[in-house]
């Protein structure tokens, strides 16, 4: 239920619909344990194509991963980074990612996901939505994370801005308008946190024949013909009458794209 609730509030957002999707705390075939594997069985394409495909790739991973403990995050949020700086190479496309994490229970590793938030809250675009299914008495810990009141600390780091929103699943279950705005609530603050943070203008949009872009002047507009009496003009000689050149239409603006926020969709425990 929340794959599919929340992931579908957040693929709206997702261009081109393939979702990168990883499980974490699995019981692999060889008896390892792993905090970081392609749900699809593909690690060099973990990308799986919408919710559809995202619950499709869970459940194929259940038939084959075990569940394990602890729960480890750290893992997860390095190899999200590591996506994000690979489609990030040009900055004039202005793409901006989301992670999504789906938990059943507090983490294990505070201190190096601490470490891992606050790397990525100081230089990728990224922001970070977890959800917690059930009701851990351990979600607690989630508020350390979902640093609204203080910037997240660790060591001799800081956060220079704020990116997970923490969301509790069984509260909002009954209600999706409610789910949906407390899932996106802190995003669009978040983008924009990163924008100025970095100096970044928006895009100017894309330009469309036949219309002005924003604040161009519009063309002259014809007059409606009046009647006007016939007067006689005095010829120059050796002079050729003038002809008014066409007036060129300056293109109009569409509507700025969406940022791109292809969503990296690990599966809980």
């Amino acid at each position: 239920m929340a794959i599919q609730a929340v992931g579908s509030i957040l693929s709206y957002y997702d261009r081109d619909g393939m979702i990168p999707a990883y499980g974490y705390g699995g019981s692999m075939p060889d008896g390892s344990v792993s905090h970081c594997f392609a749900l699809n069985g593909n690690p060099a394409n973990p990308e799986v194509p919408g919710v559809q495909g995202l619950l499709d790739a869970y459940h194929m991973a259940l038939s084959n991963v075990g569940l394990s403990g602890p729960t480890n995050f750290a893992q997860i949020i390095h190899q999200t980074g590591d996506i994000v700086r690979m489609n990030t190479q040009n900055p004039a496309q202005q793409k901006y990612f989301i992670l999504l994490i789906i938990t059943d229970g507090g983490i294990t590793d505070m201190g190096p996901t601490m470490g891992e938030i606050i790397e990525a809250a100081n230089t990728l675009p990224l922001s970070i939505v977890i959800v917690g299914v059930g009701s851990s008495p351990e979600f607690k810990s989630m508020e350390l994370l979902d640093s609204d009141e203080k910037a997240l600390t660790y060591k001799d780091a800081t956060a220079l801005r704020d990116i997970v929103q923490f969301v509790p699943f069984n509260q909002f279950v009954s209600c999706p308008d409610k789910l949906a705005e407390e899932t996106l609530a802190e995003i669009p603050r978040q983008l924009v946190s990163f924008m100025r943070m970095r100096g970044i203008a928006p895009n100017p949009p894309p330009a469309a024949a036949g219309v002005p872009p924003q604040g161009a002047p519009m063309p002259a507009q014809p007059m409606p013909a009046q009647p006007v009496p016939a007067q006689p003009m005095p010829a120059a000689a050796g002079v050729p009458p003038q002809v008014a050149p066409d007036q060129a239409v300056p293109p109009q603006a569409m509507p700025a794209p969406q940022p791109d926020a292809p969503a990296p969709a690990p599966a809980p425990q």
